[in-house]
């Protein structure tokens, strides 16, 4: 095995705190949940002591970092976690589990079935574990998912089809329909919902329609001292605590919750302890505050034809080759004020880390690496797309207008080419499953060994070795290039020891020692408890909702679709992931036909515009 050099070195860190930012709610399981402290703490090592809570059995394991929950009795549908580290206070905030065992029947109208499964977005449209049992004459399988709606399709002797016994379907964003199961639960009572009423020098007041148990209120890991909080009914009134001062930006969160469930949660913004109540007030260091563009490089802007270089190879389509889009001609673009007038404040731009100097072929074609997807060096910029000063330039030029740059990351997979593999071929996934069948394209059943295509070994996340170069390799990035973030491709097939050692090295060498919130934003096709699994403190800050999309453009582009299918949608993205979460709600990207495009087929005024 070759060994590599360490490409960043890590920088002192300045004193931020055990918690940089804001800790995520710990979302728990209906019987056990595992915590990694090392998602929420800087030194989770030093942990002393954690207060014991009322239905809750909890083991901590300071070998491992890591805390085992089992909810043993009752628990209300928030509550905090007292947790020490040298004497110093810090809160967690845990939510009840709003799952309920759901029974799904189907009948099979004397068709012969030897086994059957169910497989949607509540499994990663993964079957394994999912099977039915034949009871009086009807298979049935318990399934645990909360309220909503959730597309779905069952496998009888390893045939998938949609139930024909059930009439509601969902579009699956590729030209056809999955069954749609609609979980609900009767309704007993309203649950809050709280607002903001209004801001005084010294504080805000809240308030809510419905009746409330209790507030959970913290300013940034803290809970406020009862002493600060004055309540009226369902009216709260809220003092700044005296340290938000001293800090430029600061926020409260806080949270009601009744008999009947858990409020909407706010996030109130502080500047040096005043509370700000308009967004314009907010800067691009702000990511709740983030509307990102995105642009392939190659087919933004060509701002330097001296870089054109197009592939030569016979039988290669003109749209699969290199067009001359380049890094300055995004420079270009920061200078004229294009983005600007768009109204965005955050640029996602494709990869322009090295790709292969020739053209590679797939089921028949031939296509370059003009997306940026098939690194070669994994540090180099690829020279279609410019140099180190054109990057340099471009990020600098994006942040005097108040514009925030993050690059589209590639660490799932690498060219074969890439010099990593070749030095060390035993870093790839096995190309070939133990029944000799090839391990290409099988998204679910191999979901984090999978293959893109054979020239695009996946990297072995198992080893450690591999862990530390690739997160070595996006350290450099952000380091030599002051970027803001990333847009992780290919986030599910990929392990997560590697967003947790990633996330750990920006904090420690960027994030404390610059004061400094980068945004993490992943791509995953897959259930919300997927997406939901990668989003947290300690991995990313968010990933492309691509469920709420596909009901979005069902409900404006397409006829006969009701819109009440959006709205549950909407709703069901607020309670997996918060009300003011930094999830990606996007009109499309370059996997999607525009937004626009789709739009104007059924609206032939569009076309004129």
């Amino acid at each position: 095995m070759r060994k590599f050099g360490i490409f960043y070195r890590m920088k002192e860190e300045t004193v931020c705190g055990e918690i940089f930012h804001l800790a995520t709610p710990i979302q728990l399981n209906l019987e056990t949940t595992l915590v990694y402290l090392g998602d929420y703490f800087l030194h989770p090592e030093k942990i002393t002591n954690i207060d014991p809570v009322d239905g809750l059995k909890m083991e901590l394991n300071q070998t491992n970092n890591t805390l085992l929950i089992n909810v043993s009795g009752f628990i209300p549908h928030i509550f905090l976690i007292n947790i020490y580290i040298n004497q110093e206070l810090y809160n967690l905030v845990l939510l009840r589990s709003q799952k309920l065992i759901y029974k799904y029947t189907f009948d099979s109208h004397g068709g012969y079935i030897q086994s059957l499964q169910i497989a949607g977005d509540f499994n990663n449209w993964n079957p394994s574990d999912n099977y039915f049992n034949y009871t009086n004459g009807k298979w049935e399988i318990d399934l645990k998912l909360e309220p909503g709606n959730y597309p779905y399709q069952l496998i009888a002797n390893g045939n998938w089809f949609n139930d024909p016994d059930n009439p509601n379907k969902i579009d699956n964003g590729y030209g056809g329909f999955n069954s749609l199961l609609k979980v609900r639960t009767e309704k007993q009572g309203e649950v809050p919902r709280i607002t903001t009423e209004k801001d005084f020098s010294l504080g805000c007041v809240l308030s809510s329609d419905e009746k409330i148990t209790d507030f959970v209120v913290l300013w940034q890991n803290k809970r406020i001292n009862s002493a600060s909080l004055f309540r009226n009914n369902e009216k709260l009134l809220i003092t700044i605590p005296k340290e938000a001062y001293n800090i430029k930006r600061s926020f409260l969160r806080v949270w009601a919750y009744n008999d009947f469930g858990l409020s909407n949660d706010l996030l109130i913004p502080l500047e040096y302890g005043k509370v700000l109540t308009d967004a314009k007030q907010l800067s691009r260091n702000d990511k709740e505050n983030q509307i990102i563009y995105f642009l392939m490089v190659d087919r933004f802007c060509n701002g330097n034809p001296s870089n054109d270089n197009p592939i030569k190879a016979e039988g290669l389509q003109t749209k699969l080759n290199y067009y001359g889009g380049d890094i300055a001609g995004i420079t270009q673009k920061i200078k004229e004020k294009y983005f600007n007038k768009l109204g965005v404040n955050t640029l996602w731009i494709s990869p322009v880390v090295k790709n292969p100097d020739h053209a590679c072929e797939s089921d028949g074609q031939k296509s370059t690496g003009y997306h940026g997807y098939w690194p070669t060096i994994s540090t180099r910029i690829d020279e279609h797309f410019g140099t180190v000063e054109d990057l340099k330039e471009m990020v600098n030029e994006a942040h005097k207008n108040n514009i925030n740059v993050i690059l589209d990351l590639v660490a799932n997979h690498v060219h074969e080419d890439n010099f990593i593999i070749k030095m060390n071929p035993d870093w790839a996934t096995p190309l070939y499953l133990p029944d000799g069948s090839l391990n290409i394209g099988r998204w679910e059943e191999h979901r984090l060994t999978t293959w893109f295509d054979k020239f695009l070994p996946t990297l072995d996340y198992e080893k450690p070795e591999v862990v530390d170069t690739m997160t070595e390799f996006a350290l450099y990035w952000v380091d030599a290039y002051n970027l803001d973030g990333f847009r992780h491709d290919a986030t599910k097939h990929i392990p997560d020891v590697f967003w947790r050692k990633l996330t750990h090295k920006l904090k420690h060498a960027i994030m404390c020692r610059e004061n400094k919130r980068l945004y993490q934003i992943g791509e995953t096709f897959g259930g919300r408890d997927l997406l939901k699994s990668y989003v947290n403190s300690g991995m990313l800050d968010g990933q492309f909702s691509f469920n709420l999309y596909y009901e979005v453009r069902s409900a404006f582009c397409f006829d006969h679709e009701p819109f009440d299918k959006l709205s549950i949608a909407l709703e069901q993205d607020l309670q997996a992931f918060g009300y003011n979460n930094k999830m990606g709600n996007i009109s499309g990207n370059h996997r999607f036909t525009p937004f626009y495009f789709i739009c104007r087929r059924r609206f032939k005024y569009l076309s004129k515009c």
